[in-house]
């Protein structure tokens, strides 16, 4: 008998020991549970801290942008290479990925160039502020020069006249930057990049010459619309608005 009631004894006890264990073992699980309910996250998965790098500084850009579904911007100054301005807009597809639209415009005085330029593009978010924007752009090109013409026979200057040129270009479009969030107010460049011809549509020769056309002001004419079909440096795009 005193067999059996030591042998109960220690089942009893071992079952006691196995249901505290248990019981440590739900409580440290409902713990780490309630810990990570209270966690704030990004909609991105990362865990909002006011400190930790690895995690999402609290008042950051990056937190900022987790409740932005848009932004509409001015493209206040920039060059492409020419100096340009525009609209830009974005559509947030998550916090760190947005799908955008621009529209910008550009004038030269001393050729008289009008450029206009239609783009979409994809900005991604690497870092809490910086990102990466590849793009595809259509260009329409309208230069006019003024330019002097000579009459060899009477050794006098004639009316100016006007040698033209339109055309397009398709071009891919890549640059880096930083973007920062204040509040809703956004304020942004794009540093450098860089923007490749892909093909011209429309005729791109100059027109308008005449026999009193200087030939120098004609291959001018000629080399600035080759140059413009060239891959092109993107410098100090800055622009700002707001998102929403």
């Amino acid at each position: 008998m005193r067999v059996i009631g030591l042998f109960t004894l220690s089942i009893f006890v071992s079952t006691l020991a196995y249901a505290q264990a248990d019981s440590d073992s739900d409580s440290d699980t409902n713990s780490e549970t309630e810990s990570q309910a209270h966690e704030l996250r990004t909609k991105t998965g990362k865990i909002i801290r006011p400190v930790e790098e690895t995690f999402v500084r609290e008042g950051s850009s990056e937190h900022k942008r987790d409740d932005l579904s848009g932004e509409i911007l001015l493209d206040a100054l920039g060059f492409s290479p020419y100096a340009t301005t525009g609209l830009y807009a974005g559509y947030y597809v998550d916090p760190n990925q947005v799908f955008t639209l621009r529209l910008n415009k550009s004038e030269v005085a001393d050729d008289d160039l009008k450029v206009q330029t239609l783009s979409v593009g994809w900005k991604s978010f690497w870092a809490n502020s910086f990102f990466t924007h590849i793009g595809a752009s259509a260009r329409r090109f309208d230069w006019n020069w003024k330019v002097s013409r000579y009459d060899v026979s009477t050794g006098n200057y004639l009316t100016p006249e006007h040698l033209t040129s339109e055309y397009y270009t398709l071009t891919a479009d890549f640059a880096i930057g930083n973007q920062w969030q204040l509040g809703n107010f956004t304020i942004g460049t794009e540093w450098v990049g860089i923007t490749v011809p892909i093909s011209t549509l429309g005729d791109d020769s100059v027109s308008g010459a005449t026999a009193q056309t200087f030939s120098y002001d004609l291959n001018s004419a000629r080399d600035d619309v080759t140059l413009s079909k060239r891959a092109q440096l993107i410098a100090l795009r800055f622009y700002l608005g707001f998102a929403f």
